[in-house]
């Protein structure tokens, strides 16, 4: 496994462990689903989450890629979870939440 793959693969661990205490039982990472991906982590209807992990935000690359998996998936919402460069996989409620306007008040409806 590649050391980004890994970091990739630490950070969706730490966040389905966080949501998990958080009081979303059923949060887990997603299976790869090849050229049709439906995101990283699951953890409530409607929503594809997309996970990052790297030092340089690439908000818009991310966001374009969350909302082709949101596609995918069927789901209403697409929103990327990013841990931020300093921030530790335990500090996960400090990570930040990417999404559009739109997507906002879509889900604030």
């Amino acid at each position: 496994m590649s050391r980004q793959k890994a970091k990739g693969t630490a950070a969706e661990t730490a966040l389905v462990n966080y949501l998990r205490v958080s009081g979303y039982p059923d949060a887990r990472r997603k299976a790869l689903t090849g050229s049709a991906d439906q995101g990283d982590v699951y953890w409530l209807p409607n929503i594809t989450t997309e996970v990052k992990s790297v030092r340089t935000p690439k908000y818009g690359e991310w966001l374009r890629q969350a909302e082709a998996e949101r596609v995918n998936s069927g789901d209403d919402y697409g929103i990327v979870i990013h841990k931020p460069h300093g921030t530790g996989l335990a500090d996960t409620g400090n990570w930040h939440v990417v999404m559009t306007v739109d997507t906002l008040l879509q889900m604030l409806g």
